[in-house]
């Protein structure tokens, strides 16, 4: 960079070369004239601009505006699938790069001494170049762990968030799934103040599992990396010292990946009583769940399910979450109802499912919100019948239709005995995947 002290160095104009040489000015006036120079060159400086503490708000100021945008941007791309932009309480936006706050860190020594704990704060690794389909760009990864592993000891300690990110899965038993993951597993044993881990298409083997259990971790993501299947003991997948103190909890399995047992008691260890947010592949519903989540409030399933006895593993989970205020079912619901096995969810706030739920469920009257994507085969009867279980405290009713309109389904009469449900109502949505389709919305 070029300071303002090397610009006027060489100005001819500068107090220096306008003093007459035959002046006998005198060594303490030598002195002060040297100060002052000093002085003058300095005023171009970072440091002397602002203070150190008004650089780091700013430095502060530039990351959170770089993750709103990240979030915006993460909302943007998740359009189509629904179930992915829903918030969690405690972990809102996704770990992303400081797009702002790393051109500022490269201006100078100060500033980038200034900048650089903002900047460890959270860290995302991804490949920047490659062809994903090859996983060229997984060679990439690798340099960028190692790079962030060759950090001093003070500069791990400052990492909070660490997101790993690959652009295709990993191919069981590879070489490169080797390499990575133990890599990964070298840099996790280093970063012993880890709060929050997003992984990205990287299935944890147990050796990464028992890893993560020892980290003192708030939050934990596995997009499209749930627990490999080839984890085959549930006591090598824990730590001997397990930290990890879990609020947000995030797990979906990779399309066309089986899980097994070993997977489902991982999950299981993971989802205690601090929990509060959870998204959870339905394959990884933990069958005989023991802990009391008296602190969720948050609960999202999706997946596609094979197994008979979900409903008596969902009863025994809601039993577990007496505070459960929202839940989202992005999954369809079993063929058979069977009025003996409906669920009952007094104290939901926030609801959103798929309509195949409609005959297995009975809320509570504390519902405030209701979206239902509307499947083939759902009457108007059927959703008028269960909207009326929570008529007193509906103010947002969404419903959606991914299908071809059914011809008829619905008429204006039909609209209105709906919607006379809800003394309360705010906003109506009534919305047709079809754009030729009539749309209506009401507010």
């Amino acid at each position: 960079m070029l300071n303002a002290a090397d610009r006027t160095s060489s100005e001819p104009d500068s107090p220096s070369d306008t003093t007459p040489p035959t002046v006998d000015r005198g060594p303490e006036s030598g002195d002060r004239e040297r100060k002052e120079q000093t002085a003058g060159s300095n005023n171009g400086r970072a440091e002397d601009l602002l203070p150190p503490e008004i650089w780091t708000e700013v430095c502060r100021k530039l990351r959170q505006l770089d993750r709103a945008e990240a979030a915006r941007h993460h909302e943007r791309n998740t359009w189509q699938y629904p179930e992915l932009s829903v918030r969690t309480r405690h972990w809102d936006v996704p770990v992303c790069t400081s797009r702002s706050l790393v051109p500022l860190s490269k201006t100078c020594r100060f500033l980038y001494r200034v900048s650089t704990p903002l900047l460890l704060e959270a860290v995302r690794i991804y490949p920047r170049y490659g062809s994903p389909e090859r996983g060229l760009g997984d060679f990439d990864i690798l340099r960028q762990m190692k790079a962030l592993g060759r950090l001093p000891h003070d500069g791990l300690q400052q990492i909070k968030d660490l997101g790993v990110e690959l652009r295709s899965s990993l191919n069981p038993l590879s070489m490169r799934e080797e390499l990575l993951l133990n890599q990964l597993n070298d840099l996790l044993s280093r970063l012993q103040h880890l709060r929050h881990l997003t992984l990205v298409r990287i299935p944890p083997d147990d050796a990464l599992m028992r890893r993560i259990t020892a980290l003192p971790l708030q939050e934990l993501r596995l997009w499209k990396s749930s627990p490999s299947p080839s984890a085959s003991d549930i006591s090598a997948c824990i730590s001997t010292r397990p930290q990890v103190r879990l609020r947000s909890l995030i797990v979906e399995a990779r399309i066309g990946t089986s899980v097994n047992e070993v997977g489902c008691q991982w999950v299981d260890k993971l989802a205690t009583g601090t929990m509060v947010d959870l998204l959870l592949d339905v394959g990884l519903l933990p069958p005989n769940n023991s802990a009391l989540l008296e602190h969720l409030r948050s609960l999202t399933l999706r997946g596609l399910h094979h197994d008979p006895n979900l409903l008596d593993k969902l009863s025994t989970f809601f039993s577990r979450a007496p505070k459960l205020e929202d839940l989202y079912m992005w999954l369809d619901a079993p063929t058979d109802p069977s009025p003996a096995r409906i669920l009952i969810l007094p104290a939901i706030s926030r609801f959103e499912l798929y309509s195949s739920w409609i005959p297995y469920l009975v809320l509570g009257t504390s519902v405030t919100r209701i979206k239902v994507l509307v499947q083939t085969g759902t009457t108007p009867e059927q959703i008028i019948r269960f909207m009326s279980q929570s008529a007193e405290s509906v103010k947002y009713l969404s419903l959606q239709y991914n299908h071809s309109y059914p011809e008829g389904a619905w008429t204006g009469d039909a609209l209105q005995d709906l919607v006379r449900l809800f003394p309360d109502l705010i906003h109506f949505s009534f919305r047709l995947e079809d754009p030729t389709d009539l749309r209506a919305e009401f507010d």
